[in-house]
């Protein structure tokens, strides 16, 4: 209370205005005002939006959230895992679930840095379970938090559950690369050498049960095998 307080206040003298003038402007009383800035009192929950409104503020900063939204959190999660700082990854999605629980971005962000953390996988496929069941979450990201569920339950030796779990994936005729028309031309050529160099380095990986970068970082396509070496990979493959 003491921080959106002081935050009520700075903001109206910022502003420039009055207790008098701003209790006008939000149809109460100046008296109310006063109680808010001084933190006896809060404004009932109806009243934040307009309170944030009138200040051009969130209502997160409103309550002393020092500004950081939900999608903040989220894409510096994700950013300190391809640096590889998962500990601090960790510790940032646990803060934002404090602040925001139950929140799906978050959740999967928690999930996908804990599935390349040793000993996390339990609690990972929680949250992934717990994420595949929102009603907010994309396909898209359902589709990259089951291929992370995958994995862990590969890595925890219940391949009956990871054989379920692929084969709600859709088939290789449903994905996009399966679907991209003839008018796409240049795009199309580009996403052949792409799964070319894709099923190379699948070939040469090394499956030890653990959740491949690809998987967490998108596909580093600049770094597999290059057209000639992919074809010889996989055609030496094919022939075994």
């Amino acid at each position: 209370m003491l921080k959106f307080g002081e935050n009520i206040r700075a903001w109206r003298l910022e502003k420039g205005v009055t207790q008098e003038k701003m209790a006008e402007s939000l149809g109460v009383t100046a008296q109310a005002v006063s109680r808010w800035e001084t933190g006896a009192a809060c404004p009932d929950i109806e009243m934040l939006i307009p309170l944030a409104g009138y200040f051009g503020r969130t209502v997160d900063e409103l309550l002393g959230s020092g500004g950081v939204r939900r999608e903040e959190m989220v894409g510096r999660a994700y950013t300190l895992g391809r640096e590889g700082k998962l500990s601090e990854a960790e510790k940032l999605c646990r803060e934002g679930l404090r602040r925001y629980p139950g929140d799906s971005g978050l959740t999967m962000a928690l999930c996908e840095t804990l599935a390349r953390m040793d000993g996390m996988e339990k609690e990972a496929i929680r949250l992934g379970e717990a994420a595949l069941g929102s009603s907010d979450v994309s396909m898209k990201a359902k589709s990259t938090v089951t291929v992370t569920l995958i994995f862990l339950y590969r890595r925890l030796g219940e391949a009956e559950r990871a054989r379920e779990m692929t084969m709600s994936l859709p088939h290789l005729w449903e994905c996009r690369e399966a679907l991209m028309g003839e008018e796409d031309g240049e795009a199309l050529r580009e996403m052949v050498k792409k799964l070319i160099s894709f099923a190379a380095w699948k070939i040469q990986e090394n499956r030890g049960g653990r959740i491949p970068e690809y998987v967490q970082l998108g596909f580093p396509f600049g770094e597999g095998p290059q057209e000639e070496e992919a074809f010889r990979i996989i055609g030496e493959y094919l022939r075994n």
